[in-house]
């Protein structure tokens, strides 16, 4: 999932006239205890804060936001919820609930949820980007690609958004026309092992093997661990005569907990 850097915290100005000093006091301090990272007692102010006024969306946002963060996705969608429930114009509410929906498996859910945020703030490249991304779980690859396209005309250095891209077309087999996104995602960011071994599956799909060869080696590089990466770097050096080299490393990708590599072992390497 593609996250902005910063999930807000919601601060208020003047919101407090017609409730007690005690709840913008607790509101305060959970605000205090949120930036100080201090999970467990934030909760336990913004649970307080609702206690007193359950109209205030901003402590129901923050309170999601800080579940999602916990993985308690189900309680982050019931707070999300809420504060969309009292202010419909808050797109981070809706935004931050398709996250929390894609993580429990709801994709069309969290599409809904995106579309949502899209319609009332249609600037945010995060949006589209986490859009496209769940398209493409979905198999929908052209209208994945159109949000790619999209999220890249509002902001072209996110990296994420070329890889993504990239895997769109992939899906679709445009492999001629993935490669350049990987090229983009690499250049803006080199030190993500996905994306050379993204380009590196484009190239295999190609028959260009060797190439795909000298990207898997920089995943690697980048990923010692990275078990797939070793699969298909087998598979391509199996592909370019390599027996031994192929062998050796679907062996190590067996090693590192991929099965079918365990089973193309046995398959090919006798």
């Amino acid at each position: 999932m593609f996250k902005k850097v910063i999930l807000p915290i919601i601060f208020i100005v003047n919101s407090f006239q017609s409730v007690g000093q005690t709840s913008r006091t607790f509101f305060d301090s959970a605000v205090s205890k949120d930036n100080g990272r201090d999970t467990s007692e934030a909760l336990k102010y913004y649970n307080k804060v609702i206690a007193l006024d359950s109209t205030m969306w901003q402590a129901y946002y923050n309170r999601g936001r800080l579940k999602n963060n916990c993985k308690d996705y189900s309680g982050a969608i019931i707070d999300f919820t809420k504060a969309a429930e009292l202010n419909p114009k808050y797109q981070d509410a809706y935004y931050n609930r398709g996250n929390a929906k894609r993580e429990l498996g709801d994709l069309h859910g969290a599409v809904s949820d995106y579309s949502k945020a899209i319609e009332i703030f249609p600037t945010d490249a995060a949006f589209y980007i986490n859009r496209g991304i769940v398209k493409n779980n979905l198999k929908e690859f052209a209208d994945a690609v159109g949000d790619f396209n999209k999220a890249i005309t509002l902001d072209s250095t996110i990296a994420t958004a070329y890889h993504n891209r990239g895997n769109a077309r992939f899906g679709l087999k445009q492999y001629s026309l993935a490669i350049p996104d990987y090229n983009k995602a690499i250049e803006i960011n080199p030190n993500d092992a996905r994306f050379f071994y993204a380009r590196g599956l484009s190239k295999d799909a190609l028959k260009n093997h060797r190439g795909a060869v000298d990207d898997y080696n920089l995943a690697i590089e980048l990923n010692p661990s990275y078990g797939h990466c070793y699969d298909s770097r087998g598979f391509a050096r199996l592909q370019a005569g390599d027996k031994k080299g192929g062998c050796s490393d679907l062996s190590k990708a067996c090693q590192l907990g991929v099965t079918s590599a365990c089973n193309s072992v046995k398959m090919m390497c006798k």
